[in-house]
């Protein structure tokens, strides 16, 4: 059942690698159509928005099965927390995004002062929180001595430079970038880790 567990995990991974760029083309799609050809200037929650949850559903499952995999298969449970912290992470950033939509939604299409501020403020917070836990997570997975696998490593690096792309703020839309190579990593470990750890 535990494998089994797993290959949902890799199969829903490589989903997710396929499905966040086509939820950004989505939400291109829905803004030029919407705004500039029928000429809906009212942000009301679209597909895209259903897409956004669903996404983050399968993150976390993703990331509860990660935490898993390290367990069982490592024997480690330093980054429990870590990877805790980002299931949590993932679940205020949604229902924060939910609330920054209906916040702005009162006062589009002309947000005034207080609107920009709370949207801008958001964002920070959002970004920094999910650097640093990027970060640390990172860090965290390149402790990990047991026997030797690159692809943890390939993993960990990933999810490092996501965290400092992510801490600058200014620079977090190219982690967006990163994300489907982070999801084909979390894939290959879930899909390739049985066979490895028998050769092992």
């Amino acid at each position: 059942m535990t494998e089994k567990s797993y290959t949902v995990a890799g199969w829903l991974s490589i989903a997710l690698a396929v499905l966040l760029p086509l939820l950004f083309a989505l939400g291109l799609a829905e803004t030029f159509v919407g705004k500039h050809m029928i000429g809906i200037a009212d942000p009301d929650l679209t597909l895209e928005d259903l897409a956004t949850v669903l996404i983050g559903a399968a993150i976390i499952f993703v990331l509860i099965m990660l935490r898993k995999l390290l367990i069982e298969r490592y024997r480690y449970t330093k980054a429990n927390r870590l990877i805790t912290a980002a299931i949590i992470w993932y679940i205020v950033f949604t229902i924060g995004s939910f609330a920054m939509i209906f916040f702005a939604d009162t006062t589009w299409p002309a947000p005034d002062m207080t609107s920009l501020i709370a949207l801008f403020t958001f964002w920070i917070i959002s970004m920094t929180s999910a650097g640093v836990i990027e970060i640390f997570l990172g860090l965290r997975l390149l402790q990990i001595k047991e026997r030797k696998n690159e692809l943890v490593k390939v993993f960990a690096y990933v999810t490092l430079v996501m965290g400092v792309l992510e801490l600058t703020v200014v620079l977090s839309p190219l982690a967006l970038i990163l994300m489907p190579v982070w999801c084909v990593t979390a894939a290959m470990l879930f899909l390739r880790e049985k066979d490895e750890e028998q050769i092992l």
